[in-house]
């Protein structure tokens, strides 16, 4: 009873008015989403196989780092800006500086393309270094223009751009599927909701009230230098500690096991999106607001977690438990092997998603070099067990398991440096996970010993 009554004071000291208001708006347009997206995953799943869901998570992978190479950590400083006008300065010497960057490193890869293998991909290198270039430019846009209108507090634009990704595959994926054309037809997918989602804010925000220059670049990078200088290098960090396992797997195991794996990611990546994305951009705008009013966050973020972590136990428990028989089911009998991952990744994706939902909290209290090197013990974590994993065990599922379990433990561990960054709930909230983790642990254990 202590536990229902916890939860329900959790709710709603977590869904005050106008925090609930936002998330609600901003998660009712994913949860239609993905209500389309449920949908459509069994025919997508029939008619790609895993070696095209490889190729198309290695294209996106490598325009994701490109997109995080290109950002310069300024999409953060939007949201934070002193006044409107700065904040679309910032959002004009982003866009301006990430088209020339990102034509730049495409354009050095592209040279060293010709003596080393950079992209193991069946596409021809003159079609996949241009498809690079203009997902990491969408990619990038489409979060300055994020920041920009949870600046503005347009939820319903956001509202909207949810449900893009989802009208894309219906339109373009599919049809484009039924023609058999392989990993093209998802990257087209990809690419259509891209510019119909930025062309959608442009035209509904109208951000651009001036022209980037020199001098106002030179203001620009001036003023936001804390965001350049840390938080820059600790997204940069982040974003290739979340592409690491599709590298690793495809050097490793070959683009069949990337395969397996991104449709795993794909499927417990939904609450990310669905419940992390929108409860993660207004707890940002929410927290910034009361951090600036002087209030404490520590309390307004423990209960949010905890009420995160009692709702998903549950869910967690029947993907350990039946895994493997529910994606064939849904998916289709080649995707068995997807549960069977499910399985060992869905805790990890647990505490992913509380980090996803108060990430921004550091930035809020000015802790960007905390961020930095909490994102370099990250990489470096679960980069080793995939790499170490590999090597010791030569089998996928094992490799998978070490980099749950390391990449879990470090979620825990950070997420507790947080608390003890806000206020004094670091020991009850390191206890807490720590004991979650352990039970579902212990639950898979048992399942894979019967």
């Amino acid at each position: 009873m202590r536990l229902v009554t916890r939860v329900i004071a959790s709710v709603r000291q977590a869904t005050r008015p106008g925090f609930a208001r936002s998330a609600g708006i901003l998660a009712s347009g994913t949860v239609l989403a993905y209500a389309l997206g449920v949908l459509t995953v069994p025919i997508v799943s029939r008619l790609y196989h895993p070696q095209d869901f490889g190729e198309f998570a290695l294209i996106t992978s490598v325009a994701a780092v490109v997109a995080a190479l290109t950002s310069l950590g300024m999409q953060s400083a939007i949201v934070q800006a002193a006044t409107d006008e700065d904040s679309q300065r910032i959002l004009a010497v982003g866009l301006a500086a990430a088209a020339a960057l990102a034509t730049l490193i495409v354009g050095v890869g592209f040279a060293l393309s010709r003596v080393a293998r950079l992209l193991d991909s069946s596409l021809p290198y003159a079609v996949a270094y241009p498809l690079v270039w203009l997902l990491g430019i969408l990619m990038c846009a489409n979060g300055y223009l994020s920041s920009y209108a949870n600046r503005r507090g347009a939820n319903r634009v956001l509202f909207t751009n949810s449900l893009i990704g989802a009208g894309a595959t219906l339109l373009i994926t599919l049809p484009l599927g039924f023609l058999g054309t392989g990993a093209a037809g998802l990257i087209a997918g990809s690419v259509g909701a891209l510019v119909v989602g930025n062309v959608q804010m442009v035209l509904r925000l109208r951000p651009f009230h001036r022209r980037p220059s020199v001098a106002n670049a030179r203001k620009v990078f001036r003023e936001n230098r804390d965001f350049l200088a840390f938080q820059y290098p600790a997204n940069l960090v982040e974003t290739v500690s979340a592409q690491a396992p599709r590298q690793v797997l495809s050097l490793m195991f070959g683009n069949t096991a990337v395969g397996l794996y991104a449709m795993t990611d794909k499927m417990l990546g939904i609450p990310l999106r669905l419940v992390g994305a929108p409860v993660g951009t207004a707890y940002y705008r929410e927290a910034s607001q009361r951090y600036a009013a002087g209030k404490e966050l520590n309390s307004f973020t423990i209960r949010l977690i905890a009420t995160i972590m009692a709702v998903a136990y549950l869910p967690i428990v029947v993907v350990v438990l039946w895994g493997g028989p529910l994606f064939g089911w849904l998916l289709g009998m080649e995707w068995v092997q997807s549960g069977a991952i499910a399985s060992i990744l869905v805790v990890q994706y647990l505490f992913m998603l509380t980090r996803t939902c108060d990430g921004n909290v550091r930035v809020v209290v000015g802790l960007q070099s905390v961020n930095l090197a909490m994102s370099a013990v990250r990489l470096v974590v679960e980069v080793g067990a995939l790499v170490g994993g590999g090597l010791v065990t030569g089998d996928v599922f094992d490799t998978l398991v070490c980099y749950s379990v390391a990449s879990t433990l470090f979620y825990i561990i950070d997420m507790t440096v947080t608390f003890r960054a806000i206020g004094r709930s670091h020991w009850r909230y390191l206890t807490g996970a720590l004991v979650y983790f352990a039970s579902i642990a212990c639950l898979w254990i048992v399942r894979y010993a019967l």
